[in-house]
């Protein structure tokens, strides 16, 4: 499953890992949601993945309104949100012609963090060191488990959760409230589902879960584009889609958007239902069409796009 740190968070592989897939084989699951990262970032995961032979033969994706939409001063959004100290020079190059106002921005943060790596980054820093002289986890880097999930600590005491859920609020309440669609998200969207189509990937649009409060931050724009988005994608590319919106209650959250652990829980064993009920619906999957003609994965030149040289795709789990 691809997404943000809300999938990294919720989405407990491990519980699904084993099931039935369409086919009736026993199917493995993973995790693969990172924090700070939308659509643009999900294409380019994808792409890799194929360039090193691994392909899914089902592609869960989140399908999340927050990172769908335009970038606009500081309204929240994937662009504001990228990790430029973190991000290669090669990975710079593919994600800027998605963005729209952030471009400058983000190239200064990119030099600035490696002109001056340990002032650039030195609350990363700071989280580390106190990891090895107290042992107090810190969620810089997060741990994971094998299957790529987050491991989650305890609940914070209400009153934290109370803060963190209205520090959350004033992050999206902007650009929630006053909501465009993204041409840069959008675009990188529709290019994963073309993928998926050239590579016989099946693809499930997963809407994450939100709590009421998180909800409520969403004006008319804000629910109406994404769904006309949607209907969209749908008629296009016949991607299924399941609504996560209303699966949990407000106590499952830590901060209005990402969940407890009793979120994860809860949220994991629905979808592996849900998932068992729309294998049974659809049947087994139509075999891949692979020959020594088909035409393989690109790399990509300087500019993010596609060169002479080829590499060499094949068939994951």
């Amino acid at each position: 499953m691809l997404g943000s740190s809300r999938v990294c968070w919720a989405f407990k592989a491990g519980k699904l890992d084993g099931m039935p897939g369409p086919d009736g084989k026993a199917m493995r699951f993973y995790n693969f949601g990172i924090p700070a990262t939308g659509p643009i970032h999900a294409i380019w995961y994808l792409r890799d993945m194929l360039r090193e032979g691994i392909r899914p033969d089902v592609l869960l994706v989140e399908y999340l309104p927050p990172l769908l939409a335009e970038a606009h001063g500081t309204h929240a959004s994937e662009e504001l949100f990228m990790a430029a100290p973190w991000t290669s020079y090669r990975d710079l190059q593919r994600f800027l012609p998605y963005f729209s106002r952030h471009r400058h921005q983000k190239i200064s943060e990119w030099l600035y963090a490696r002109l001056l790596p340990w002032y650039a980054l030195r609350n990363q820093v700071v989280c580390q060191v106190r990891t090895w002289v107290t042992g107090e986890r810190t969620p810089i880097p997060p741990a994971v488990d094998e299957w790529g999930a987050c491991i989650l600590p305890p609940p914070s005491p209400r009153d934290r959760r109370e803060a963190d859920t209205a520090e959350t609020l004033g992050i999206y309440h902007a650009s929630l409230g006053n909501y465009r669609l993204g041409a840069g998200p959008t675009r990188a969207t529709r290019e994963l589902l073309d993928l998926c189509r050239t590579h016989n990937i099946r693809v499930v649009l997963v809407i994450m879960p939100e709590s009421s409060a998180f909800r409520a931050l969403y004006g008319k724009e804000a629910k109406e584009q994404p769904q006309e988005f949607l209907d969209s994608l749908v008629r296009e590319y016949s991607v299924d889609v399941i609504d996560a919106d209303l699966w949990l209650a407000d106590d499952d959250f830590h901060d209005g958007h990402h969940v407890v652990p009793s979120g994860a829980e809860k949220f994991s064993v629905r979808l592996r239902e849900e998932l068992r009920q729309l294998f049974a619906r659809s049947g087994p999957p139509a075999k891949p069409h692979v020959s020594p003609e088909t035409p393989p994965m690109t790399e990509l030149d300087a500019s993010g796009e596609e060169a002479a040289e080829p590499s060499t795709t094949g068939r994951g789990s």
